[in-house]
């Protein structure tokens, strides 16, 4: 785990490396032709969508079923529609389809889909020409269905048998357009989710890192 771990944080490193060279080269070069009543423009709204990668979520299960455990390596991706109320802003809705797949289980049929729907503020600081570089820290809190397994439906469970609950992510990142609105983004943080049910809390969190494509307008 902890090289995995560590080969994530590299990555993370050198493209946040990489991408902070290339907004300082433009900041410097577009940014010095234009004239100085240009400013940053403000953009208008944000489509995109992450791959979601949890590292090995915790399980902790209180009430009358005192205990935890560790999940396997699971993730999914977020679907994300924003606007942006002014340059420093974007807020909006956040979709996400995640799988939470847990040890010592036989097979896939035990995996646990996961559907959530956030809301998602992300104040930014725009950087570089045309503010084509953000440095963001994206706050989603929302509701979460806990979809039964197909191992558990196939004993006899229906949807009916889904658990509610609720979800929170904290997630700095940074994205930069590439090319006219193409953004690439990426963020290293914390989510975590939960329900009741019979009596006891169910908390999952977890270590995430997200990366994602989208087009800025």
């Amino acid at each position: 785990m902890k090289g995995k771990l560590g080969i994530s944080a590299l990555l993370v490193m050198c493209s946040i490396t990489l991408v902070a060279s290339t907004a300082s080269a433009d900041w410097g070069g577009a940014h010095g032709r234009r004239s100085s009543s240009s400013g940053v423009s403000k953009p208008k709204a944000y489509v995109g969508v992450t791959g979601n990668m949890l590292f090995y979520p915790e399980v902790i299960i209180s009430g009358d079923m005192n205990g935890s455990g560790m999940a396997a390596f699971s993730g999914g991706l977020s679907f994300i529609l924003e606007g942006y109320p002014n340059k420093y802003l974007a807020a909006g809705l956040l979709l996400d389809v995640n799988f939470q797949d847990y040890k010592n289980v036989p097979s896939v049929d035990w995996v646990e889909p996961q559907i959530s729907l956030d809301i998602s503020l992300r104040p930014t600081v725009p950087l570089g020409s045309k503010g084509r570089f953000e440095l963001y820290f994206r706050l989603a809190v929302g509701y979460t269905a806990f979809i039964p397994s197909r191992a558990v439906m196939d004993a006899g469970a229906t949807l009916d048998d889904s658990e509610h609950g609720w979800n929170v992510k904290l997630l700095p990142g940074f994205a930069v357009r590439v090319a006219r609105g193409l953004t690439l983004n990426a963020e290293l943080g914390w989510v975590g989710c939960g329900f009741l049910a019979a009596g006891s809390h169910v908390f999952i969190h977890s270590p995430a890192l997200n990366f994602g494509i989208g087009y800025t307008f």
